[in-house]
């Protein structure tokens, strides 16, 4: 959409320019090209099992549950994280020490192929799966079926490469592939066991701002709206080259205190023009003292963008005209 303004003042004329870009209902185009340099951690995706609705109860999240008495079939859920591009395809196993039935879809994924093998005690499906579109994290990839013929107890399962592929990888939204990796983060049914299982959630991000959308402010200023993500604070960061992808890239608009889920609004000021400008919303948790406990850059940042142009209008007069206003 594209939309001329004029705004008139009794100091200047403004002239926006303003071509709206994408918002946060697209975070994973693959400008945002994030970097290992820049985020800190590096570029592998993570995939996990874990109970849990990570999105709505992060204190939930827990690798391992018990077993219901009579339970022969239980749906084991499969997350992924640090999906800094986004995600629209995968490859890996599912491995437990009972059999497994089919893998179950979730997010728009579906299932490519798949394929079971069973040896040495241990049953094995090899899955790749597709998105509709790339798939922000975290982002629950499917289910496992694990059926208890054996009755095992405790079941273990665990994830790795793809035994037909030979590969554990996922696609980012640009075609490009990334390593998957799972340490201690496959989980396991039943009475305790000493299986290596982390819950993925301890070192999790705040989830991200949403609603988030920049537009003209008047007087040559950019409004900026958002809905709060996780954390008590909000940073919102700007650049003229791309999407700031860390909370140090860029350059500062704004931080305030914030609430997860509360709508609020803020004006940039002193702004360059004319100026294409990048924008990114980071949800933080800063502690009593204030440093950063939890940052939402890992993930899919909400992002938007917007082409602005300020002008002061010059009236031309002659020498004379000027001379008669001091007469």
């Amino acid at each position: 959409m594209r939309m001329n303004k004029i705004i008139t003042t009794s100091a200047m004329m403004l002239v926006f320019l303003v071509s709206f870009g994408v918002s946060a209902r697209a975070q994973c185009q693959p400008s945002l090209a994030l970097s290992s340099s820049a985020s800190g951690y590096q570029y592998f995706v993570r995939l996990a099992v874990h109970f849990g609705e990570v999105l709505t109860n992060s204190c939930d999240v827990v690798c391992s549950r018990g077993l219901v008495e009579g339970e022969t079939a239980v749906n084991v859920p499969i997350w992924a994280y640090n999906l800094h591009e986004g995600m629209d395809y995968a490859e890996f196993s599912v491995a437990s020490n009972e059999s497994l039935g089919v893998f179950i879809p979730d997010n728009c994924f579906g299932v490519v192929s798949s394929s079971r093998s069973y040896a040495a005690g241990v049953w094995r499906l090899n899955v790749v799966v597709q998105a509709c579109a790339a798939v922000c994290g975290p982002a629950r990839v499917g289910y496992a079926e694990v059926v208890r013929v054996a009755g095992r107890d405790p079941v273990w399962v665990d994830l790795g490469p793809n035994a037909d592929t030979g590969r554990m990888v996922a696609r980012d939204a640009s075609g490009g592939y990334h390593l998957a990796f799972s340490p201690m983060h496959g989980g396991y049914l039943g009475q305790s066991y000493l299986y290596a299982c982390q819950e993925p959630i301890c070192e999790e991000p705040n989830t991200t701002a949403t609603a988030f959308d920049v537009m003209p402010g008047g007087d040559c200023r950019v409004k900026v709206r958002w809905a709060a993500g996780g954390g008590n604070r909000t940073m919102v960061r700007w650049s003229t080259h791309r999407f700031p992808t860390g909370i140090e890239d860029g350059h500062l608009a704004f931080e305030i205190p914030t609430n997860p889920g509360q709508v609020y609004y803020r004006y940039h000021v002193e702004i360059p023009t004319p100026a294409v400008l990048y924008y990114t919303a980071f949800s933080l948790t800063r502690d009593a003292s204030g440093l950063i406990v939890r940052d939402s850059f890992v993930e899919c940042s909400a992002v938007d963008w917007i082409q602005i142009k300020c002008e002061i209008a010059i009236e031309e007069t002659s020498w004379g005209a000027i001379k008669s206003i001091y007469r």
